[in-house]
């Protein structure tokens, strides 16, 4: 057993097949007690980084060979999918005048990385990533990809009997029966992390920010962006200012009441306005429905009292004889009526 901190995880082991410019197997035993990677421009030394970063950093948020690559757009520079065709140089494409990739493996091809991790108390990880392209394919977006975790340590050229014609995952799982596998990062990474001790994702990418520590502006910006847990005071922030957002829109809300409760004010005494004249209405209908038996009455009563003036003007000898002349009038109808019977008998 080792004595260089017995219990804590670390790299004992690397393993490629097809990365990039390292053709065929590649089998590179790590020291526990440190290991130093140099060489000259061009020899391989962010390549095997960038080889460790596809398994330890998400697919999403790594950014192959930064620190040779400020400024340069990301489809400009390294990817996953020119590592596995093993793209080594960039030159004029004479039919299109463009500028093109020349490939080690322009076939159907494959790449796997491996990467074993001991505790020097008798337990060993293997990390492993499968990734395959069809012939024609050159795009991250195209690549099958498949990540598994194994309780030992792993010689991955097993591995390629099962990436003649793409990825056979079932037999695979069969083969490796004790591993963990999956094709989404994220389920292979919940894995993997809490069984090496890593606390949260922000360790992979701490340490994929030191492999590439030429891009770093300051060391405060190492602290800050990857080593510091964000303050609480950052939430609160957040929170107050969502709170404050909250509070706005009820202010403009009850602005809002406010000026709907002053337009529609007026409409309750336009209301009672409208009510009363309503009651006039039916009012003045039910008189003008009155009026012609009102005005009759009113008339007879004064035609009554007319009358009664006049005949109080009468002389009395002939208020006397009415009788009689009523009689009288009465006898000349009757033989009026009389003649005009015998007239019609003749």
């Amino acid at each position: 057993m080792s004595d260089v901190y017995p219990g804590q995880f670390r790299l004992s082991r690397v393993q490629l097949i097809n990365w990039g410019t390292f053709s065929g197997y590649v089998d590179m035993p790590i020291a526990r007690r440190g290991h130093l990677i140099t060489g000259g421009s061009g020899s391989g030394k962010s390549t095997l980084l960038d080889a460790m970063s596809s398994i330890l950093v998400p697919p999403v948020k790594v950014h192959f060979n930064e620190a040779a690559q400020q400024g340069l757009r990301r489809e400009q520079g390294r990817t996953l999918a020119s590592y596995i065709r093993g793209a080594w140089r960039r030159r004029e494409n004479a039919e299109t005048g463009g500028i093109a990739s020349t490939f080690l493996r322009s076939k159907a091809t494959y790449s796997v990385v491996g990467l074993t991790y001991d505790n020097a108390k008798g337990t060993v990880f293997t990390l492993v990533g499968l990734f395959y392209l069809r012939a024609g394919d050159t795009a991250n977006a195209q690549v099958q990809k498949f990540y598994g975790m194994i309780p030992a340590s792993v010689d991955v050229r097993e591995f390629e009997q099962f990436l003649k014609a793409g990825v056979d995952k079932r037999k695979i799982k069969s083969t490796f029966a004790d591993g963990r596998f999956s094709d989404q990062y994220r389920v292979f990474a919940d894995y993997f992390r809490p069984r090496l001790g890593m606390r949260s994702e922000e360790a992979q990418l701490l340490l994929h920010r030191t492999q590439s520590a030429k891009s770093l502006t300051s060391l405060d910006q190492l602290f800050r962006d990857y080593m510091l847990e964000p303050p609480t005071t950052f939430a609160m922030a957040e929170e107050a200012v969502e709170q404050f957002d909250d509070l706005r829109q009820a202010y403009h809300r009850v602005v809002d009441v406010r000026a709907q409760i002053d337009t529609l004010q007026p409409l309750v005494g336009l209301r009672d306005q409208r009510s009363n004249a309503e009651v006039s209405k039916a009012h003045a209908l039910e008189m003008k429905r009155a009026f012609p038996a009102v005005r009759d009455s009113l008339h007879l009563a004064g035609n009554r009292d007319h009358l009664a003036k006049r005949k109080s003007r009468l002389p009395r000898p002939l208020r006397r004889s009415r009788p009689k002349v009523m009689a009288v009038l009465e006898s000349l109808r009757n033989k009026t009526l009389g003649l005009g019977k015998s007239a019609h008998g003749a």
